[in-house]
């Protein structure tokens, strides 16, 4: 399933909101989203996100980016 939309029109908050729905109702919920992570307002990198389990990493973040400045 794809879900597609402009920045900040709440993707991640129906997909989330759907899959939640699914396990109340004892359904595996598999797949992995993406967040954008921001500081101040400004976004600083993406975080990647593991449903069925919950674990969570770095997809891209701008101190991972080589002269960056340290956040």
């Amino acid at each position: 399933m794809f879900l597609t939309g402009k920045p900040s029109v709440g993707k991640t908050s129906v997909l989330l909101r759907a899959a939640k729905v699914l396990q109340d109702k004892g359904y595996v919920v598999g797949g992995m989203i993406t967040k954008d992570v921001r500081k101040e307002g400004v976004r600083v990198g993406f975080e990647i996100v593991n449903l069925t389990e919950g674990r969570k990493g770095w997809l891209a973040h701008i101190s991972l980016v080589e002269g960056a400045s340290n956040w």
